[in-house]
């Protein structure tokens, strides 16, 4: 073999030498932008403020990411396959996250109370949205309850804003997570503070008793154990009766069709008092909503 020929295959040697080490450095760069990416990707997820805007990112970064990816060669040398594979994983996390969290919304369901004794305030304005629009998600009056209830709310930074004329506004930061919250809000009396503004009118009441007939509706009753016969709406979930109409030793309990009360003991008329309610409890926040109490009487003649 000539010295041309021993020089020529040392030349191609070391360029096939090169081409290697090339193709590694590269590989290694896109492991590490992979996970450089993922980081943006995770940092967006959490400092956007709306979640049409998240998904843009997404979206935009996935493009982005193919045109980088599977359209380029890098420095003469074709993007080698575990960098064309590790960017496929990578558009189909993008698509997954950005899916999984378009996908999931949740009630946020939040009471306003007066601070000094803990009881629901009618027509406190609530606001929920983000830190560019505080009102994107709702801006709601409380009603009775001192309720109001946001419906498909989105797995995103949000910002809370409850005030009312003569009390100190609030607002809060919170997320919109993957299930449903309950929040209570105490607002103080006096001062000023956030304000939610544009809120629409109070809703109607959510719990509403109509009519209580005893055993049906029965005049007379040999038996101390009688059913509850009513007419509701709304929806509830547990009940509470007694001969007080303060409900004075009454527990609440589990509403179910028919209900029973045990009449006290002794023939006579008996006045039976009936008021169910919708309690709820989530996180160490508890929500509460009354209905109206209503009446009925029946005599208990043993025999």
């Amino acid at each position: 073999m000539s010295v041309q020929a021993n020089c020529r295959t040392r030349d191609e040697s070391k360029i096939a030498d090169r081409g290697r080490s090339g193709s590694k450095e590269i590989e290694r760069l896109g492991r590490l932008s992979t996970v450089a990416v993922v980081g943006v990707i995770a940092r967006t997820a959490y400092q956007g403020s709306a979640v049409a805007n998240l998904d843009g990112a997404y979206r935009g970064l996935a493009v982005a990411l193919e045109a980088q990816i599977f359209n380029r060669s890098v420095a003469r040398y074709t993007v080698p396959g575990p960098i064309r594979h590790s960017g496929r994983l990578l558009l189909a996390l993008l698509s997954l996250v950005s899916g999984a969290r378009l996908a999931h919304a949740a009630d946020v369901t939040v009471q306003v109370l007066a601070k000094e004794a803990g009881q629901p305030i009618t027509a406190a304005s609530v606001c929920l949205g983000t830190r560019a629009d505080p009102s994107q998600f709702g801006a709601q009056l409380t009603g009775p309850e001192g309720m109001v209830v946001f419906h498909g709310v989105p797995d995103a930074p949000l910002v809370l804003t409850v005030s009312k004329a003569g009390r100190s506004g609030d607002q809060q930061a919170l997320f919109g997570g993957r299930s449903d919250q309950i929040l209570n809000v105490s607002l103080a009396r006096g001062g000023t503070g956030p304000v939610c503004r544009g809120a629409s009118a109070p809703p109607a009441p959510v719990l509403a008793l109509t009519g209580l007939r005893l055993d049906g509706g029965a005049a007379v009753t040999e038996h101390r154990r009688v059913t509850l016969d009513f007419s509701l709406t709304g929806t509830a979930n547990q009940y509470r009766a007694s001969e007080s109409p303060q409900f004075t030793g009454a527990r609440w309990a589990t509403l179910h069709p028919r209900p029973g009360f045990e009449l006290s003991a002794g023939p006579g008329e008996k006045q039976v008092y009936l008021q169910v309610r919708q309690f709820r409890e989530r996180h160490g926040s508890t929500l509460e909503v009354r209905s109206n109490v209503v009446s009925g009487a029946i005599r208990y003649q043993p025999r």
